[in-house]
């Protein structure tokens, strides 16, 4: 590079790595200097060094974790109430058989009652018919 009067040096925007920088002076003789060097490391921000990935990773585990487990959650809580509803609408269903059953056994009970009930009364009708026979036979002797 050119010589020139500065006394110090500026860059910006280096990326992380390591640097070598040389430099060597020259006095006002044009007597040059012997080559200083400066080794320097320029290092990654924090959010870019291996322990923010390592923290990245394990946080990005605890949201898959959180994830999955509310998940489980939620099918846990939708299954149960599927339960309860199924559980309800057997009891409903039972309810109703049952309702059905009982008025089923008094049609039963009425339709025996009704046909005792004909019964009594054709056996009186012939109980009746009979008496009539034997008083007039009663009658004839």
């Amino acid at each position: 590079a050119d010589w020139n009067l500065q006394t110090e040096k500026e860059y910006t925007n280096l990326p992380e790595n390591e640097y070598v920088f040389h430099v060597r002076a020259k006095n006002i003789y044009d007597v040059v200097s012997e080559e200083a060097v400066f080794r320097f490391e320029i290092l990654p921000p924090w959010y870019r060094t291996s322990w923010a990935y390592i923290m990245y990773l394990l946080l990005f585990g605890i949201l898959i974790y959180t994830i999955i487990t509310y998940q489980k959650n939620v099918a846990e809580r939708n299954r149960a109430q599927l339960i309860i509803n199924q559980e309800k609408e057997l009891l409903f269903t039972r309810a109703e058989f049952n309702e059905q059953k009982l008025l089923l056994e008094k049609e039963n009970l009425e339709a025996t009652i009704n046909l005792k009930n004909a019964k009594v009364a054709s056996n009186t009708v012939n109980l009746i018919h009979l008496n009539e026979i034997l008083l007039s036979i009663k009658e004839l002797i």
